[in-house]
């Protein structure tokens, strides 16, 4: 099997992650991209990342170096060290 970058690799590596799971638990729901990005909206606002900066950040084209997305990527590293 060959190893793919980017998107497609994420996508390939999320099918066998859900297929393994769903092996082991025949209940375990199916896991959309669609389901990652309300993921990561909820855990920014739970880290009280500025509300406008996370819809940029879910933004198609958003600039990732803008210092208010930092500032989300800042508060969720916080969250998560607690």
């Amino acid at each position: 099997m060959r190893a793919l970058g980017g998107l497609a690799g994420l996508l390939e590596e999320r099918g066998r992650i859900g297929k393994r799971c769903q092996g082991t638990d025949d209940t375990f729901a199916t896991i959309t991209p669609h389901d990652l990005r309300h993921t990561a909206a909820n855990l920014a606002v739970s880290a009280h990342a500025n509300v406008k900066a996370v819809q940029r950040m879910l933004a198609t084209y958003a600039d990732l170096f803008d210092e208010d997305l930092d500032e989300v990527a800042g508060r969720l590293d916080a969250a998560i060290q607690v």
